[in-house]
C-alpha cells in the first residue's frame, strides 16, 4: 500500500469492504497496520478457480514471440479489459524478463510492448558488420563473455533500459489498477551466479527490491551471461 505496508489476502478480506459490482475485490481505506489513510484496491483469485500462469522466456531478440502471442490472445479474447487481467502471475526470464516488467509493471498494451522491444533489440541485439566468423574469433568471444561476465555491453542496456521503462520502483504497489497481479523475473549475481527472484509480493518476509534500483536489476536478468 501506499503506507509502505504489505498485507495478506486473509487480511484484505477481514480488513476490507467489499467492492461494489466487482467479485472478489475488496476497498481499503485505512492501513490495518499503521491506520494510515490509504486508497488501496485489491483483486484476490475466487477459490473456484486455479491460479492462472504466465511465463516469458529469453533467448535475446525470440522474446519477440512472447509479445506476438500475447497480441494474439488479445485480439481472439477481444474483451474491453486488457489481456494482462486473465493472469494471476507472470514470469520472465532474460530478454523475457524484460517483456514480463513491460507488460505487468509498465503495464503496456502488446503492441507498445512490441514498439518498445523492436528499438531494444536494434539497439542492444544489433549485427556487428565486419565480424568475423572463423572458429578462432568465435572462441575469442566466448573467452572474452565469460571474463566479462556479460555477452552485451552493460553501459548501452542500462542506458536505453533507463529510457524506456524509467527510474521509479517497479515492485513496489501500483496505485493505477488493482493489487493482486503477482509479477517476478530471474536474476544472478555476478559473484557466484546466486539465483534470485526479484518480484512485487514477499518472498521469506522481505520484499524483493521494492525500492531499489530496479532498472539495474533488469541488467541482470537480460545480460544472459
Amino acid at each position: 500500500m501506499e503506507c509502505g505496508h504489505a498485507i495478506c489476502d486473509l487480511c484484505v478480506c477481514i480488513f476490507g469492504t467489499p467492492t461494489k459490482g466487482l467479485e472478489y475485490h475488496y476497498d481499503l481505506s485505512s492501513c490495518p497496520i499503521c491506520l494510515a489513510r490509504v486508497t488501496f484496491q485489491a483483486r484476490l483469485v475466487p477459490p473456484t478457480c486455479r491460479i492462472r500462469f504466465v511465463s516469458f522466456d529469453g533467448g535475446g531478440s525470440k522474446a519477440v514471440v512472447s509479445i506476438g502471442f500475447m497480441q494474439k490472445l488479445q485480439q481472439t479474447l477481444n474483451l474491453e479489459y486488457p489481456v494482462q487481467e486473465h493472469f494471476d502471475f507472470s514470469i520472465g526470464t532474460s530478454s523475457g524478463g524484460v517483456v514480463n516488467l513491460g507488460l505487468f509493471a509498465k503495464y503496456w498494451t502488446p503492441d507498445q510492448c512490441l514498439v518498445f522491444f523492436f528499438k531494444f533489440a536494434r539497439r542492444i541485439f544489433a549485427s556487428k558488420k565486419g565480424v568475423r566468423r572463423s572458429i578462432c574469433s568465435r572462441i575469442t568471444r566466448v573467452f572474452a563473455y565469460f571474463f566479462a561476465d556479460e555477452r552485451y555491453e552493460a553501459a548501452i542496456l542500462e542506458k536505453f533500459l533507463k529510457e524506456a521503462l524509467g527510474t521509479s520502483p517497479m515492485f513496489d504497489s501500483i496505485e493505477s489498477r488493482p493489487s493482486g497481479m503477482k509479477y517476478a523475473v530471474t536474476a544472478t549475481t555476478i559473484s557466484d551466479a546466486t539465483l534470485c527472484l526479484i518480484s512485487n509480493y514477499l518472498v521469506d518476509g522481505k520484499q524483493n527490491d521494492g525500492s531499489g534500483r530496479s532498472t539495474t536489476s533488469v541488467v541482470a536478468c537480460t545480460n544472459d551471461s
